[in-house]
């Protein structure tokens, strides 16, 4: 092989080695980071609480690349940054949400959708839906369901005639929140499961009436 040859196989070598290679600044920067302690800790749907021993858990970065696992749900040394943390129990039920670590020290409660059948997910066929009375007037009125221990959160418009509907759910402990634009109207909490596919609620409006609503 020429020299010519054998200089440009060096040099393609070399830089190849160099796009793949993580810069020093970037492992500086890692390095120099600020760190927390992450505790976490994990639910079924409506709260019981799954002992981190039974629970498989890890908390993912892809920026630096780390997949950490806690000691008795609790995790040290964790750089600030964005991850992933997921969780799984030996019954197949699954759960995981978006994280970022950027106090000293960060608290998440994690709940578990549970898996029905072969299926590779949850089914989400649960829905909500329900009558504010009086009906509001105004257009600017809309609701909020979210879970309290799993990670969901979804919206819907109230018709004029005061109805909303919310589906795709799973079951769970959930709270309903009736806002007026960006004013916080009513809240109710409720429970769903398979027994009832369509959980309807009642929500009065009437001056004096709860802001909380627990629901049997």
């Amino acid at each position: 092989m020429s020299s010519v040859r054998i200089h440009f196989a060096c040099t393609t070598a070399l830089a190849l080695a160099g796009m793949v290679r993580e810069p020093p600044q970037l492992r500086a920067q890692t390095a120099n980071l600020p760190t927390a302690t992450v505790h976490i800790e994990v639910f079924g749907p409506f709260g019981e609480r799954i002992p981190t021993g039974k629970a498989r858990i890890h908390l993912v970065s892809h920026e630096p690349k780390l997949d950490l696992a806690p000691t008795h749900g609790v995790i040290r040394s964790v750089p600030y940054g964005s991850y992933v943390v997921s969780a799984s129990d030996a019954g197949g039920s699954f759960g995981e949400r978006e994280l970022t670590v950027n106090t000293a020290e960060v608290w998440v409660r994690l709940g578990l959708l549970i898996v029905f059948g072969d299926s590779l997910g949850p089914s989400g066929f649960l829905s909500i839906t329900g009558d504010i009375r009086p009906a509001p007037k105004s257009e600017s009125w809309w609701v909020r369901v979210e879970g309290v221990f799993l990670h969901v959160s979804k919206d819907a418009p109230v018709s004029r005639t005061g109805r909303f509907s919310i589906g795709g759910l799973n079951m769970g402990a959930y709270l309903v929140e009736v806002f007026e634009g960006a004013k916080l109207r009513r809240v109710v909490t409720t429970e769903i499961d398979l027994r009832q596919p369509d959980t309807h609620l009642s929500i009065p409006m009437q001056p004096g009436s709860a802001l909380i609503i627990p629901t049997p």
